[in-house]
């Protein structure tokens, strides 16, 4: 039988191992790996788990649904299915906004209206399809 005392005596008997910074990185690391894991995971149970209620509905309603309901909760289903073996695009931020621009050159100005898209500009530049003489990297 163990007594209280015996495991506090065997525990402070024990040698402690002095924490390093590289063994601290690592478990981040991981434990930043199962935070999106779990988040992949949520998001696959929540798409699964709207699709179920949908099709609950639909076979309660089956009288009054459309054929164009159906096809919509087929294909979610279908999609769930799938990605299982795949990942899939959670949010996908648009990247465009329309900003006033001035010119100025000397005594000169011009305002004008732009259509900014920073996502497909920043990828035409880095794969060099547009010339360097055009542009200026900040």
């Amino acid at each position: 039988m163990y007594s209280y005392q015996d495991i506090l005596n065997r525990v402070k008997g024990e040698a402690k191992i002095p924490i390093q910074v590289e063994d601290l990185h690592h478990e981040v690391k991981i434990l930043k790996r199962e935070v999106a894991e779990n988040k992949q995971r949520l998001i696959y149970l929540e798409n699964a788990f709207q699709a179920f209620q949908e099709s609950q509905v639909l076979k309660e309603n089956s009288e009054t649904s459309t054929n164009d309901f159906e096809r919509k909760t087929a294909g979610k289903t279908l999609l769930i299915e799938e990605s299982d073996n795949i990942n899939s695009i959670s949010k996908v931020h648009n990247q465009k906004w329309m900003s006033k621009i001035v010119f100025k050159v000397k005594d000169f100005q011009f305002e004008a209206l732009a259509l900014i898209d920073s996502g497909a500009d920043q990828n035409i530049i880095q794969e060099g399809l547009v010339p360097s003489k055009y542009f200026e990297k900040n």
